[in-house]
């Protein structure tokens, strides 16, 4: 079932965004900051690709869609801090970001990453990344 529903073209152009995700980002941008959305490709689903522009372009308008970063190792990525709810990242490169872990079912087995349950908590958990990577 999980397999089939993976390859639907459709997947990734209609995910709904988490609650407060687009607005707390909104609000990071006109604090000053510069983000950008990192995401891995499905290549197993040709829309996949297209869906996420998509989704980029309807929850955050077309501006956004230039700030989308498809790649399968998300370590190559500069950057201060990295929100995912992947609970290891690894891959070809030391970060030179800090993980917030976004508390998701699958990941609640990780330890030892900071987590994040609500986006609206951002601030008490985002500042003090960014001061260890001394932002």
């Amino acid at each position: 079932m999980i397999f089939g529903l993976e390859r639907h073209p459709d997947l990734y152009r209609d995910l709904e965004s988490y609650p407060f995700s687009v607005e707390t980002i909104v609000e990071m941008v006109d604090d000053g900051w510069d983000a950008f959305h990192c995401s891995t490709p499905t290549w197993t689903n040709p829309g996949c690709v297209p869906g996420k522009l998509a989704a980029i372009d309807q929850h955050f308008g077309p501006t956004w869609v230039d700030k989308l970063i498809l790649t399968h190792d998300k370590t190559l990525v500069q950057g201060d801090v990295l929100i995912d709810d992947k609970g290891v990242i690894t891959g070809a490169a030391v970060p030179t970001w800090k993980h917030l872990m976004h508390d998701q079912a699958h990941n609640r087995s990780v330890t030892g990453t900071p987590r994040m349950t609500d986006w609206r908590e951002r601030r008490g958990h985002v500042y003090p990344l960014l001061c260890a990577v001394g932002v």
